[in-house]
């Protein structure tokens, strides 16, 4: 449903090593999409190499000189989720930064649609645990504030060159008991509602 209405034949995915890029790189293959998936490491598995043409170099310096080809759509994916004492870097400017490569780089490749993955995290507010789309959005850490910032920019860019596009907000896909019983299928958010779909409860 989220490329509805276009002939789709190429996608370009960055953050596509990750666990939700994985997953968006070897779903979108499974479709028989042809996948350029971008990634300093990939730590999942790939699993359609037919369909899927790895990129694995930085997207911040990578020129992709040898991927002229137009992409019909453009998922922006890559993004530094929290900080690390032995990384010398600024998580908000480097999100900032990719976001920024990113849509240049679509449109260098001709594309039809950019979809811009953002998170949940904007509404996080410690003081009211719940929330919904109609929620007031904050900024008071990094990430979430480098998410609504990429919003923005995605917003501005995509209208400026008339390039439709679509803004996600994923839920946090690490659901709390990874931490005594870690697996794939066990933080992953699709798996739990297909399992409860399965056992006829709704999530």
């Amino acid at each position: 449903n989220l490329i509805k209405g276009f002939k789709i034949k190429k996608i370009f995915i960055t953050g596509a090593g990750g666990l939700v890029g994985t997953e968006l790189t070897n779903t979108l293959a499974s479709l028989n999409y042809n996948i350029y998936a971008n990634d300093i490491n990939f730590s999942y598995k790939i699993l359609n190499l037919k369909k899927i043409k790895l990129l694995k170099s930085d997207l911040l310096t990578n020129q992709f000189t040898n991927n002229e080809d137009k992409v019909d759509i453009f998922i922006h994916n890559s993004a530094i989720t929290k900080s690390r004492k032995n990384y010398k870097i600024d998580l908000f400017k480097t999100n900032i930064r990719l976001t920024k490569k990113a849509l240049l780089l679509a449109k260098q490749l001709k594309t039809k649609k950019f979809f811009f993955i953002s998170s949940t995290s904007v509404y996080r507010n410690f003081n009211k645990p719940k929330y919904n789309e109609r929620s007031a959005t904050s900024s008071k850490e990094p990430y979430s504030a480098s998410k609504l910032a990429g919003e923005k920019i995605c917003r501005e860019f995509c209208k400026k060159n008339n390039i439709k596009f679509g803004i996600f907000r994923l839920g946090n896909i690490y659901t709390g008991f990874e931490r005594t019983k870690w697996s794939r299928a066990n933080v992953s958010l699709m798996q739990q509602w297909l399992n409860n779909f399965d056992n006829n409860i709704l999530l």
